[in-house]
């Protein structure tokens, strides 16, 4: 894969926290999260924006971004390959203690990161290298705090109750997270997938390490323009064929490390039941909703779900060849 860095940063300086935004085509965004980047009250970071083979300006966009700003700012650009790939390559050339990932259509609060770095420190020495990363919440595009606050006691109880009590909050979350760890828990890159999910390495990490929750809210996620792309891909999934390929894998992938996902985790076993059983509706050109799918949660399910999801996969594939 042909990639392609520029760098404007002193080689020398290692800053505290690595910032990374994936990008494919967000030219009418991206200007609003490199705003919210030049205005952190925390200034011990560098900016690293992977253009993941983007078809519109925002190439262009990035690399005047890197000329008006004194921020040290890595600009990679390479071959599309999915946002898991593009995360990847920002990691592995990331040189900071911890990183954070700020999407293309958001944007930082302020303080935004001053208020994780705080979140990270406040996690007492001798019990830091348990966390694999600091959990904190968002506002809307209208100032309204998303979902449900983490319970005060919760980063008081032991990892088993406290994961329970994580899984249950709803709501968008940033996180902040070592990048020693970050970088030998990469995303796998299969040859032909254009979509690995991020619970891959997550649900795997919650099994060793633990996450520290704050309240303070750190980042503003925009659904403006995200409405018409989930219509749009809701369209193109029940008939793309890359689409079927893609859920086939992460299904695949979760099924191949069971122990690994499902262990202790309830949470963990119902979400893949559930999105097994999304696949096999796709093809019925029915639209899933979690009503349908209460109760969902046993091991048996999957195994006795997962092979009629994979024979539909298979005929489909063949009868588009």
């Amino acid at each position: 894969m042909n990639i392609q860095i520029n760098c404007a940063w002193n080689k020398v300086d290692k800053p505290y926290v690595t910032v990374i935004t994936p990008v494919y085509n967000r030219e009418f965004t991206l200007k609003r999260a490199f705003e919210s980047i030049q205005r952190q009250t925390f200034k011990d970071f560098e900016y690293i924006i992977i253009d993941d083979g983007s078809t519109d300006a925002s190439n262009d966009i990035a690399r005047d971004f890197m000329n008006e700003t004194d921020i040290p700012i890595m600009l990679i650009t390479k071959e599309n390959g999915g946002v898991h790939s593009a995360r990847n390559a920002g990691i592995k050339n990331a040189r900071g203690r911890v990183y954070s990932c700020l999407d293309s259509d958001d944007e930082f609060m302020p303080d935004g990161l001053e208020k994780l770095v705080r979140g990270w420190e406040s996690i007492p020495k001798d019990i830091r290298d348990e966390y694999f990363e600091v959990k904190a919440r968002c506002l809307d595009e209208n100032g309204h705090e998303i979902g449900d606050r983490f319970p005060n006691e919760a980063n008081k109880l032991p990892w088993s109750q406290a994961r329970e009590i994580y899984e249950s909050v709803k709501g968008e979350h940033c996180g902040l997270r070592p990048l020693h760890i970050m970088k030998e828990n990469l995303w796998p890159e299969p040859i032909g997938i254009t979509f690995v999910g991020e619970d891959i390495v997550w649900y795997k990490l919650r099994s060793f390490y633990k996450t520290w929750m704050i309240n303070d809210c750190v980042q503003i996620y925009h659904t403006e323009g995200e409405d018409h792309i989930a219509a749009d891909l809701i369209v193109k999934k029940k008939r793309n064929i890359q689409y079927v390929k893609n859920s086939l894998w992460n299904l695949t992938y979760q099924l191949n490390h069971f122990d690994l996902y499902g262990k202790g985790q309830n949470k963990n076993k119902k979400l893949m039941s559930r999105q097994m059983l999304r696949f096999v509706l796709l093809f019925h050109g029915e639209k899933p909703s979690d009503s349908k799918l209460i109760g969902l949660s046993n091991r048996l399910f999957s195994i006795m779900v997962a092979p009629f999801a994979a024979i539909e996969a298979c005929l489909y594939l063949k009868m588009r060849m």
